[in-house]
């Protein structure tokens, strides 16, 4: 059993954390902060993808054009988990996941369809 506040390891019979004096709560108590700690992960790597698509465009039009388009590919990756891992758990922040995702495949079909147009012009 572990401390539900600071993680600290408890024997079976102990009342009170004997790192941090809090209290011991059942199990509900401990799962519901298990389950707490893993939706703040997922908003995390949610931010983090949605900030990571804002970096990548910034990159890619900053002359910077492969590292833009990895940081974006990234980006689309880390929303597509992060999306699905908070549908299970119920976090918050689906909508910066969203966001991710709608701006990384957003630009990587105008990357394609630019090598497209670059490599088979239309000759009119």
């Amino acid at each position: 059993m572990f401390c539900s506040k600071c993680g600290e390891k408890l024997s079976s019979d102990a009342r009170f954390c004997e790192k941090c004096g809090k209290k011991t709560g059942d199990v509900a108590d401990i799962a519901a902060v298990s389950i707490s700690n893993k939706c703040e992960k997922f908003e995390r790597i949610a931010i983090w993808a949605f900030l990571l698509s804002i970096a990548g465009i910034i990159l890619a039009y900053a002359s910077f054009i492969m590292l833009g388009f990895f940081l974006i590919l990234a980006s689309g990756i880390m929303g597509v988990v992060s999306l699905k891992k908070m549908k299970r758990t119920k976090a918050k922040g689906k909508g910066l996941a969203i966001t991710a995702i709608a701006i990384s495949s957003s630009y990587i079909a105008l990357v394609l369809i630019s090598m497209f147009i670059l490599y088979f012009p239309f000759n009119l």
